[in-house]
């Protein structure tokens, strides 16, 4: 029988199984749910490995069906795992792999020439099935599963650095200053202090759906004023790409209309957003979605109603202000210098057609907090009188956390 315990003298949860006959008490966590996870991950891998499964025969089927139930338990957003799935329905579509050991770095670049290049029938030149943007991202995510596989000890380590992806840039699509304004006015006069609160904070700090979902006002520092944030294996979420709880978000707040509507809405503790927050960041992704469209506004490249742009907003907004690439990347939290590259084109000095902005102020609801009564939006008026002004301006900002690193 497995179970867990907690050693005092590690401080940490420790399994208890027998693998091959051997009783196993390796350290797992020192976070319980953690720990839990772990364990049923190695219950799985023994089940499997008294089956014939093994690092060199692993069905890839299992592996598909192990990593979505991962990404469940991570509690990583819609849209990410609507990626995994297309990516295992082009690889059965075009390479018909069975076993995790046949797919290879150079098996990956394959894939990627493949659904990239045009084919040829009967003299015709047909389009390729997949474009270059498409084909970036589910090679991205290949990349992102096999690494995985590799950590749960499916498949031998390999050297997946050599398949490299091209990021498109100039295609990245945002609002731009005067629409997210419009829709931050709208959301307020929407009625809905969650959605317009989702909109402003990914749309001003850069955070992704699953960061803004698990954000708790032990996060938000409203006297510095910034974000701060960390993994939160207790509530089984991590920063993306955080597997040993080491990384962290630190983001200035450089909007006093954020800053002065997180004041008005602030709570000694508990997450940001209301007791209304949805149970599960599937239905919080699906009503900002419909939020967003209900307001009519339109980004850039004139789509409506996809949450995810509003962290694009930010990193646009930030390189149309004249941010350095690593400044802006360390705020969204980006691995790689080549993902925040993808606003390059939107800096001061491109012939981009876009103009510099000094700051990030847009839509401040103070003014209309203190004059109207919406005591379903915000705390009642008279203690809206006794909030202070931000105790740092945008100017102050710019000359501490906003200097380059």
């Amino acid at each position: 029988m497995a179970r867990i315990w907690w050693n005092k003298a590690t401080g940490m949860y420790h399994a208890d199984l027998r693998i091959n006959g051997e009783r196993n008490r390796d350290p797992l966590s020192k976070y319980k749910d953690l720990a839990k996870v772990k364990l049923a991950e190695r219950v799985a891998m023994r089940s499997a490995s008294r089956h014939g499964i093994t690092p060199e025969n692993v069905p890839w089927e299992f592996l598909t069906k192990k990593y979505q139930e991962y990404q469940v338990s991570q509690g990583l957003d819609a849209g990410t795992r609507y990626f995994t799935r297309r990516l295992f329905e082009v690889i059965e579509d075009e390479i018909h792999i069975t076993h995790v050991n046949q797919m290879t770095p150079q098996k990956a670049i394959d894939l990627q020439y493949k659904m990239t290049v045009a084919e040829v029938k009967h003299g015709n030149i047909s389009k390729a099935k997949y474009g270059k943007v498409m084909t970036g991202r589910l090679i991205r995510e290949l990349k992102t599963v096999m690494n995985w596989a590799e950590k749960m000890d499916y498949v031998k380590l390999q050297k997946w650095t050599m398949v490299e992806v091209s990021e498109p840039k100039g295609r990245i699509d945002f609002y731009e200053f005067e629409a997210y304004d419009e829709l931050l006015q709208a959301l307020y006069k929407a009625g809905d202090p969650d959605m317009l609160t989702a909109a402003y904070t990914m749309g001003r700090a850069g955070l992704r759906l699953g960061e803004m979902y698990h954000l708790e006002w032990a996060d938000v520092q409203l006297s510095y004023p910034r974000i701060y944030f960390e993994s939160k294996p207790h509530f089984n979420w991590r920063i993306k790409g955080d597997e040993q709880n080491v990384k962290y978000r630190n983001i200035p707040i450089m909007d006093e209309g954020l800053l002065t509507w997180l004041q008005s809405i602030a709570r000694p503790s508990g997450y940001v957003l209301s007791a209304n927050r949805p149970a599960h960041v599937d239905t919080f992704e699906k009503r900002l979605s419909e939020a967003l469209k209900a307001t009519g506004v339109r980004t850039h490249r004139k789509q409506l109603g996809i949450p995810h742009l509003l962290r694009h907003t930010f990193g646009s907004h930030c390189a149309q202000m004249g941010k350095s690439l690593e400044q802006i990347g360390e705020w969204m939290g980006h691995e790689s210098k080549r993902t925040t590259e993808v606003y390059t084109h939107l800096m001061p000095g491109q012939s981009n057609g876009f103009s510099f902005k000094k700051s990030l102020s847009t839509f401040c609801p103070l003014s209309v907090l203190t004059t109207t009564a919406t005591p379903h939006l915000t705390r009642n008026n008279a203690e809206l009188k006794k909030l202070k002004s931000p105790s740092k301006t945008i100017e102050s900002l710019s000359k501490t956390v906003m200097k380059p690193l």
